[in-house]
């Protein structure tokens, strides 16, 4: 009996799983159960079979495969509980309600670029209170610290000089997920203190300025006594590094330093050790800023002749493609025919791969190719974090998507009434409209100098994020690549050690090991290390 329920998902999967691996497959996708990953009494055989599926899917994924299951969770409009449980779409199960079809299929988008084991369940209505809510979110912080009574720590002091290590951080990151719809970095969660904690639990206690993690200015906005009606944490920072834009005596975005003039920017100065000099130049290509400013202190750690390579306003940036052909152009203008080494951060580590695959169908190469923080997998992975799955169900997909980039641009930037916005910009019939919509509000926020640059910022941005999410390289990598990773970036716990690189790699993947996450290891002893790590694989 048990063979006979389990059969079907199980050798189903696996014979599935054995044909794909000799054809050209983008997709494998198994739809498993929420019931799989937490439990259900009566269902031990039906968790089996999908728990199974998922073990295939997580075999897949460590071979270089692509491969997702997705946890479903009650689903609504068909199916069992409509038909045989007399339920409807406000029906609860388990604590669950059901997710429509519509919003499913939404998600699954979304799902197909991610790898390993994936869940998506709707939750009931909370009843309890928000101070219950505070005391249960300062209980469990204390208690993953391993403190006995959190009244008796200095309550300003951060989680991260409390003890906080990588493991409790993410265990801390998925409970503000899971039980407060609060979704804050690795960053911004070892920055909380016990008092944040209370007030993000408790927003009508605190200022705007004080619990929001997307203010730019925070110091100004308090003084001014400026809050918004509606506020909500980030899906995802586009610009995860906002200081580094603004002005240090105003506190205001440097317009001029979101939009670059220049494409190719030297990163050292002329070394006096003329070898250094002499040797093979270093092209090093932007995040998704556009900007070279976020990699500014590793590169100066190096030495020899380095360049930073900038998005301008000139940039074909609509296609990833596109971009890297442009790229090509202007460093052959620059060095002519000398071979040269290449690196890319996070959106430029798929940029640097998709030049090295338009080198090689030239039957060139670059001597090196350096990824720091990204790979193609993990620039789309990043991509899909900011669209919203709460979205219009029957708002066109190209207008979805152009409108969630925004407002996760907005979000990046500014504390947003995020309803309202979207509202604004559904309320455009334009790509142009919308982009003009989100300008207005940026002029009136009085946080940008130089306003005038804001259409092309932000149209720039919106092209490379879009870019990000379509972009699947059509051939492989064909030199050896070597990923410079952060100890403490999750989303390898997604897109697997390597970021996914072995999928679109037929030479050799290397891995290397920094301290800090996606942000933090650009800085500090971190930064060195990263300098010393690129210095010394283009010497190999």
């Amino acid at each position: 009996m048990f063979e006979q329920v389990a059969a079907a998902k199980v050798r189903g999967t696996h014979m599935l799983d054995q044909a794909s691996r000799s054809s050209q497959c983008h997709w494998f996708v198994v739809f498993s159960s929420v019931s799989c990953g937490r439990g259900n009494a009566g269902q031990t055989s039906y968790g089996y079979a999908n728990s199974a599926m998922e073990r295939v899917v997580e075999q897949r994924n460590a071979i270089g495969l692509p491969g997702v299951a997705v946890q479903w969770g009650a689903v609504g409009d068909v199916g069992v509980l409509m038909d045989t449980m007399n339920g409807d779409n406000d029906t609860a199960v388990g604590g669950t309600m059901p997710q429509r079809i519509a919003s499913c299929l939404q998600i699954l988008d979304s799902f197909l670029w991610e790898r390993g084991v994936v869940s998506s369940i709707v939750l009931q209505e909370k009843n309890m209170s928000r101070t219950n809510d505070a005391v249960s979110l300062v209980d469990t912080v204390a208690n993953i610290l391993g403190l006995k009574d959190s009244s008796k720590v200095e309550q300003t002091m951060s989680l991260a000089d409390l003890g906080l290590d990588s493991l409790m951080n993410v265990e801390l990151k998925q409970i503000l997920e899971r039980d407060f719809n609060i979704t804050l970095d690795s960053n911004e969660i070892r920055a909380l203190t016990f008092k944040s904690l209370r007030e993000l639990s408790c927003p009508e206690s605190a200022t705007a300025a004080t619990i929001s993690t997307g203010v730019s200015r925070a110091e100004g906005l308090a003084a001014d006594g400026k809050t918004a009606s509606t506020t909500v944490a980030r899906r995802g920072s586009l610009i995860n590094n906002t200081a580094l834009f603004c002005d240090a005596e105003t506190g205001l975005y440097d317009c001029q330093l979101l939009l670059p003039t220049n494409c190719v920017v030297p990163m050292t100065e002329k070394s006096i050790d003329a070898d250094a000099d002499k040797s093979p130049p270093i092209y090093f290509v932007h995040s998704i800023e556009g900007s070279i400013l976020p990699l500014q202190e590793v590169l100066s750690k190096m030495s020899g002749r380095v360049y930073g390579i900038q998005c301008t306003r000139d940039c074909p940036c609509s296609d990833i493609v596109s971009l890297a052909s442009h790229y090509l152009k202007i460093i052959e203008e620059t060095t002519g025919d000398e071979r040269f080494h290449l690196a890319g951060y996070s959106y430029g580590a798929a940029v640097a791969c998709e030049m090295t695959i338009q080198l090689e169908s030239a039957h060139l190469a670059p001597l090196t190719l350096t990824l720091l923080e990204g790979s193609p997998n993990f620039v789309r992975f990043l991509a899909s974090q900011y669209r919203n799955q709460e979205a219009n169900v029957g708002l066109a997909a190209e207008d979805e998507r152009q409108i969630s980039a925004l407002e996760a641009l907005s979000l990046s930037l500014l504390e947003t009434n995020l309803s309202k916005l979207r509202k604004d910009l559904v309320a455009q019939s334009t790509l142009e409209e919308r982009i003009e919509c989100l300008c207005n509000i940026f002029t009136q926020s009085e946080y940008f100098s130089h306003p005038e640059l804001l259409y092309d910022i932000v149209r720039c941005l919106l092209m490379r994020v879009m870019s990000s999410h379509d972009y699947s390289p059509e051939r492989c990598v064909g030199s050896d690549v070597t990923l410079v990773r952060a100890e403490e970036n999750d989303s390898r716990l997604v897109l697997g050690d390597d970021y996914g690189l072995k999928q679109h790699c037929s030479g050799t993947v290397s891995v290397e090991t920094v301290p800090g996450d996606h942000t933090t290891c650009l800085r500090g002893s971190a930064a060195d290390r990263v300098a010393q790590l690129i210095s010394q694989i283009c010497r190999q």
